[in-house]
């Protein structure tokens, strides 16, 4: 059975919302994956990660690379999905911005869309003008 890798640019939007299913892997996967990952860098750099630099290939939306960034990593994420970059990305603001999760985030993620969206608009308006 082929791999649907369309399935991250479909739902690449909602990785952080709650009721996505790409959301489980947040609860579910990534714990586990980053203490293993915590524990290598521990044993490879000793108490010194703050400033290591860590590429996250396959990032999806952001969440194994907010947790190396929480660690004080220099950390940057590559997906060839567009729509999951844009997640992790207004993830990461959404947080340097003071934000706590919960539906709090859904409603500021709908605000920046909105806003995305409006901005948009504007320039097409100018552009056919």
């Amino acid at each position: 059975m082929p791999v649907d890798n369309d399935v991250y640019e479909r739902l690449g939007g909602s990785w952080w919302d709650e009721t996505s299913p790409l959301n489980l892997l947040h609860g579910s996967v990534t714990p586990g994956r980053f203490a293993y990952f915590r524990d290598v860098l521990a044993r490879r750099l000793g108490a010194g990660v703050a400033g290591a630099r860590v590429l996250d290939i396959g990032c999806g939306g952001g969440f194994l690379a907010e947790e190396f960034a929480a660690l004080g990593c220099r950390v940057t994420g590559i997906d060839p999905s567009q729509a999951s970059i844009g997640a992790a990305r207004a993830h990461a603001i959404y947080l340097q911005r003071g934000g706590t999760g919960g539906s709090d985030l859904n409603d500021w993620l709908q605000a920046e869309r909105d806003h995305l969206f409006r901005r948009t608009s504007e320039l097409q308006k100018l552009r056919l003008t």
